[in-house]
């Protein structure tokens, strides 16, 4: 498997049920995957898988290597008390669990019963690529969805892997993101420039066309003027109120008209 495939298969690792837990007082790290309220009919039911090894750092995981299957159940009333009886089933191929160890105790207004099965890697990976898992225990159901086979998938994928491998890849995709980040950012701003050059823009053209419509207006007045002069015979005035009009550079149509007049007024 590619460094670029890995790197994609973490990228979303801050929205992971996956993390790594290490215990200072017994030197013991734990990999596990908390799948919440897999079940949640007459009270929450999460199924998580813990695999444990010393110290902080650990090698690849063999698919033989120990995996512990954790059930946590709350309940108003007892539900495994008299019944406990499990069986994992993969794509129809049953498989009877026998619990190494268990407790069950009081809380106010709600029970809590704790059932450990042993798992070997090689049982997560077959869970985590089968096309239909359920859970039986005592007279309830728990089917294994898609979205948990997929967190089973990529908590495999990281079990095969070194810790050190592990961190490597973790810190390359944090870089990667940092750098994806500052893209969109960058990205962001220049859109954000280029909107805000084209709303000047706009705000612009549109400020050019009110004062070409004033300029004009102005200019139409200063012609109507002029033409008033012209049939009094006051040509110069008439001169001052054209050459007045066309120094508002008007339109092109207003151009003319106060051209046209100008020629036809009798020479200074």
């Amino acid at each position: 498997m590619s460094t670029t495939t890995l790197l994609l298969i973490f990228a979303t690792l801050g929205q992971s049920p996956i993390e790594t837990k290490y215990s200072e007082a017994h030197d013991i790290s734990s990999d596990v995957v908390d799948l919440k309220d897999i079940y949640t009919y007459g009270g929450d039911i999460d199924l998580s898988f813990w695999y444990d090894y010393k110290g902080k750092t650990r090698e690849a995981c063999n698919p033989l290597d120990k995996i512990d299957l954790m059930l946590f159940s709350s309940s108003k009333d007892w539900r495994f008390l008299k019944y406990n009886d499990t069986v994992l089933m993969i794509d129809g191929e049953r498989r009877s669990l026998k619990s190494t160890r268990n407790s069950r105790d009081v809380e106010t207004g709600y029970v809590t019963e704790i059932f450990h099965y042993d798992l070997r890697v090689r049982d997560v990976l077959a869970i985590a690529y089968a096309n239909e898992v359920k859970l039986f225990v005592g007279s309830i159901t728990i089917p294994i969805h898609q979205p948990e086979r997929d967190d089973l998938k990529e908590y495999c994928r990281r079990l095969l892997m070194s810790s050190n491998e592990y961190k490597a890849i973790i810190e390359k995709n944090e870089s990667n993101r940092k750098a994806m980040v500052e893209a969109e950012q960058k990205a962001k701003a220049e859109s954000e420039r280029a909107e805000f050059e084209s709303q000047l823009a706009k705000a612009k053209a549109e400020n050019d066309k009110l004062q070409a419509r004033a300029r004009d207006k102005a200019a139409q007045s200063d012609i109507q003027m002029a033409k008033q002069f012209i049939k009094i015979d006051k040509a110069k005035s008439a001169r001052e109120y054209l050459y007045k009009a066309l120094n508002r550079k008007p339109s092109e149509s207003l151009v003319r008209d106060a051209e046209g007049l100008l020629e036809k007024l009798p020479a200074e």
